[in-house]
């Protein structure tokens, strides 16, 4: 559920002026990483909890750093592309994406096997 209305939070919550800076760091940056902790600490609850499972050594405590730079970061960076001056740039990075995803599964679904 978290990810289904996290980037709309995110996006809603972002101050208007793209150039402001909260203490020296431009705003875009700051709430993205301020977000992905917040997400993070979410999920370290969970998973103490027992609510949601880390199966990986590096994917959970006290890797916590690669969960917020690797997964959250993105997440919110990519969120932030709403900001892109025009609607051609914000298509041909969507299309990017979508053909970068398809060489992805080409290379690790049909040819390495992965899955």
């Amino acid at each position: 559920m978290m990810f289904a209305v996290a980037g709309i939070i995110f996006t809603k919550a972002l101050p208007e002026d793209k150039k402001k800076k909260i203490a020296g760091i431009p705003n875009r940056v700051l709430m993205a990483v301020a977000f992905a902790v917040g997400c993070v600490f979410v999920e370290v609850i969970l998973n103490r909890w027992g609510a949601l499972v880390w199966h990986y050594a590096w994917w959970r405590w006290p890797n916590i750093w690669l969960i917020i730079v690797a997964y959250f970061v993105g997440f919110y960076g990519i969120a932030l592309f709403f900001d892109l001056p025009s609607r051609k740039l914000k298509l041909s990075i969507t299309l990017g994406a979508y053909a970068l995803d398809l060489v992805l599964v080409i290379v690790f679904v049909w040819s390495l096997k992965w899955i």
